[in-house]
């Protein structure tokens, strides 16, 4: 397979990025009606029990959405017979899953929620409703992922663009109707209504089945090993994140206040936004391709290529935030959430951290590395987690926030150092640069704050000459030929627009 253009990456991650930017758009208004309509508490506690639905969600599904990624891509590569065969088997899978994991939930979660965590006994109901909404939260991921799979990546983001708006509208009527309670009455039968008719469409125009004759095979063999080889690194893995996050929510709500829980919910929402525009790029467009079948050598060179786009765009996204971080939260949240304004500025670090941390992950598992990728991303929410119940207690919300770019910190260093080693790849000279500007940038807008007002004309005068300056060097540190492929994609775009000629008038 040939090497995919910086120019043809740059177009795919702009696209996917738009879409995404209307994603978050939906959740930033979803957002603000929440914490107007509920308050820090209230938000704090319904961010709480999301994250709990979520994380049961990724401990119960065997990590089988993230592991399809790498075999249908691969049937893809191979046949449309061989995705078929891929799809039906995972797809089957996750609704059995889905199905015995609401169950057996159900059955000893609501009754036990009050011993588990005091502050969330006092809503035995809504998490008991939102217990019901797991099978259509895991066929949503895989049918996300499915599309990727199929080299489809704008149609993925599209898909979960469209659930967003659904899901929100209805969660913004229920919330308003009936508090916490009726966000989780209005969502789970609004998804599980819509994963059942992207399932049928599937059938009807793509031809995906539930059932699919196999033949048994010496190959299908293997791939069924390597499949369980994946999930269950995968599930680690992701298990790993998920509790840190738990764990995360859990310390705040319980050992600070439903506020803090508030708070940190803010941050992380902000943080995770900005992070979500370019995200799914790296598992939806880069992931799919890199575990097709193709020389080691293309997929280290598509990664070359990836990472410093990917980095820059981030910066460009997080730079606003960073010059004005109590406007933005004024404007998402309101003007009781402006504590929040110390964690927000480290979990910016985190999710940039985050993102690089997450392709070298992706790298490694496309090299069939899974072990080692396991083993390196569970090391690092371990100790993570380690760190977060130490510094909670002394930092509060800091301390959490630092344990979160620690953690990304930690795995970027690790992934980079097996590859190295194993690989003999060698990190990216632009990426050192991107580090030292990065730093450099981050310390000059905290300073920035510290003299001057947001909303002031001086305030404003000095952030966007910051801006300007800012661009120019993130321009500058990317790789020469990177710079002249995207600078000829921009000119090959606009020269036919300035080269129209207005009609002559008769």
């Amino acid at each position: 397979m040939p090497l995919v253009s910086a120019k043809t990456m740059f177009r795919a991650i702009f696209s996917i990025g738009f879409l995404q930017i209307v994603s978050i758009a939906i959740g930033a208004v979803r957002t603000k009606v929440f914490a107007v309509l509920l308050g820090p508490s209230g938000f704090g506690v319904l961010a709480t029990i999301d994250q709990l639905v979520l994380s049961v969600s990724q401990f119960c599904n065997l990590s089988l959405p993230d592991t399809a990624v790498k075999f249908l891509s691969r049937g893809h590569s191979i046949s449309e017979e061989q995705f078929q065969k891929s799809y039906a088997g995972f797809i089957k899978a996750l609704i059995s899953l889905g199905l015995l994991a609401t169950l057996i939930l159900l059955i000893y979660l609501p009754p036990n929620l009050a011993r588990i965590d005091p502050q969330l006994g006092k809503y035995r109901a809504p998490v008991s409703i939102a217990l019901l909404g797991i099978p259509a939260t895991m066929l949503l991921v895989f049918l996300v992922h499915v599309l990727a799979a199929r080299q489809r990546a704008i149609a993925s983001v599209l898909l979960t663009t469209i659930s967003a708006a659904v899901f929100a509208l209805f969660g913004m009527v229920g919330c308003f109707l009936a508090g916490i309670s009726g966000v989780y009455l209005a969502v789970v039968p609004a998804s599980s209504v819509f994963v059942t008719g992207i399932v049928i469409y599937a059938r009807a125009k793509m031809g995906l089945r539930l059932h699919v004759p196999s033949r048994g095979n010496e190959r299908g063999i293997k791939i069924n090993r390597e499949i369980i080889e994946t999930a269950v690194a995968n599930y680690i893995a992701v298990g790993c994140y998920s509790g840190f996050l738990l764990l995360a929510r859990y310390l705040s709500i319980t050992n600070l206040s439903e506020e803090a829980a508030g708070l940190l919910q803010a941050g992380l929402a902000i943080a995770l936004s900005i992070g979500a525009v370019l995200g799914p790029t790296n598992m939806l467009y880069l992931a799919p391709y890199l575990n097709r079948v193709m020389p080691v050598e293309t997929k280290v060179q598509s990664v070359d290529k990836f990472l410093p786009q990917l980095i820059l765009l981030y910066c460009l996204g997080a730079l606003p935030v960073l010059l004005f971080p109590e406007l933005t939260l004024r404007i998402l949240f309101s003007g009781r959430f402006i504590d929040a304004i110390g964690i927000l500025r480290v979990l910016l670090v985190w999710q940039c951290l985050f993102q690089v941390a997450g392709i070298y992950q992706q790298l490694l598992i496309g090299l069939d590395d899974v072990k080692a990728f396991c083993l390196i991303t569970s090391a690092g929410y371990a100790g993570a987690a380690t760190l977060c119940i130490w510094l909670v207690g002394r930092l509060g919300l800091n301390g959490i926030a630092i344990a979160f770019a620690v953690s990304a910190l930690f795995i970027t260093c690790i992934a980079a150092i097996r590859l190295r080693l194993k690989y003999n790849y060698s990190l990216p000279r632009s990426l050192y640069l991107f580090g030292l500007f990065a730093v450099i940038t981050f310390i000059a807008t905290i300073a920035l704050a510290n003299w001057t007002r947001e909303l002031t004309l001086v305030g404003l005068a000095s952030r966007l000459v910051f801006t300007v300056l800012a661009v120019t060097g993130a321009w500058l540190v990317l790789p020469k030929t990177l710079r002249v492929e995207l600078f000829d994609s921009v000119t090959a775009k606009i020269r036919p627009i300035l080269g129209r000629k207005s009609p002559s008038p008769r």
